[in-house]
């Protein structure tokens, strides 16, 4: 509940919500630095629900460094976290609860699917609905792009 707290003093609009859903890190450590660490170079005020097994993935020293424009936490609740006037886009895993919840909550998406169901629901979300965005890769510029398409500045 801490990152409601926190996310009252951010500026609207101004917040990249991330998770990949709860059942399992769907993304692994690799992918979990490198998102880690495009974030952290590119300064957008987020929070990233990431459980506590896949914090061996976040470089030394990651949540300190990053404390002043991002909060990683273990859980979150996401609805409340959706509807928060701070948050901005939603990169998520286009698991189906989440896909509604973005829409109830109007928010774009940036679209990373994983498995199952999730590559059917991206294809909805980014060409039926256009609603969000697909990237392909946690890399400064793919992360970034999807900020700009997602939030309409592009």
């Amino acid at each position: 509940m801490s990152c409601l707290q926190w996310l009252d003093k951010q500026k609207p609009s101004s917040v990249l919500y991330i998770s990949f859903g709860s059942w399992v890190s769907p993304i692994g450590e690799g992918k979990v630095k490198k998102l880690a660490l495009t974030l952290e170079a590119m300064g957008q005020p987020f929070i990233w629900v990431l459980g506590p097994t896949w914090h061996g993935g976040l470089p030394v020293g990651y949540i300190e460094r990053v404390s002043e424009k991002g909060k990683v936490v273990s859980w979150a609740p996401q609805l409340k976290v959706l509807q928060h006037q701070a948050v901005m886009c939603y990169l998520t895993h286009c698991g189906w609860n989440s896909t509604m919840e973005a829409i109830q909550c109007q928010k774009c998406l940036i679209c990373y699917p994983v498995a199952g169901d999730q590559f059917v629901n991206c294809a909805y979300i980014t060409e039926k609905w256009r609603i969000g965005v697909k990237i392909n890769g946690f890399g400064e510029k793919e992360v970034e792009q999807g900020l700009r398409k997602g939030d309409g500045r592009s």
